[in-house]
């Protein structure tokens, strides 16, 4: 629920399916889907908690530079269809789950929501590395090579303050605002900024 904002990702994906009913639901569908569940109690707790964390507004932006690393490429569950609405039912091998690209662990648009971030005065960029999943990403010898180039360029403090880094190799300079955010590129491509859709998940 932290990161998944429906005012963000809107009705670009649908994440339950009552088949009893031929009805498909949102993230921006959660009242409508809750409603039809006949669950109020539910939708009083999702008011307050969807949508929780804020980044996409630019009083919450990070004010730093920012290397982002994402996985794609692989399903990712993102929802399913059911024969009701009805509580109680469980996932098994027979669920006819709803899939999108992904890492294994969350989908595209939710890894590409901080794409918004390019709209701060600090760097900004997000480097796709196809086939690698979630969990891989902390020890993919591409993104240490990345980090391990971005610390050794790192300048020195002096008495004056923190010298912002000079710009590195393996990062093109961000284009000139254009009031989109950058798009992704292969991690075998030279970083850019991201050109993206900015979400979450419900």
């Amino acid at each position: 629920m932290s990161a998944s904002d429906p005012r963000v990702v809107g009705r670009r994906e649908v994440v339950v399916v009552d088949t009893s009913t031929g009805r498909s639901y949102t993230p921006q569908d959660w009242p409508r889907l809750l409603a039809d569940a006949g669950e109020p109690t539910l939708a009083e707790i999702a008011a307050h908690y969807i949508g929780f964390v804020r980044f996409t507004d630019p009083a919450h932006f990070p004010d730093v530079d920012v290397y982002a690393e994402k996985g794609s490429g692989i399903a990712t569950v993102v929802g399913a269809r059911v024969p009701s609405l009805t509580a109680g039912q469980v996932v098994n091998p027979d669920t006819d789950l709803i899939t999108r690209d992904g890492d294994i662990n969350q989908e595209d648009i939710t890894n590409e929501a901080v794409a918004v971030w390019a709209g701060t005065r600090h760097h900004f960029s997000l480097t796709d590395n196809p086939g690698v999943n979630h969990f891989q990403l902390p020890s993919n010898p591409g993104v240490l090579q990345r980090s391990s180039l971005r610390q050794r360029h790192r300048a020195p403090a002096d008495n004056a303050g923190v010298r912002r880094a000079p710009a590195l190799s393996v990062d093109e300079p961000p284009p000139a605002r254009s009031g989109r955010p950058p798009s992704a590129t292969p991690a075998r491509a030279r970083s850019a900024p991201l050109r993206s859709r900015a979400s979450g998940r419900y």
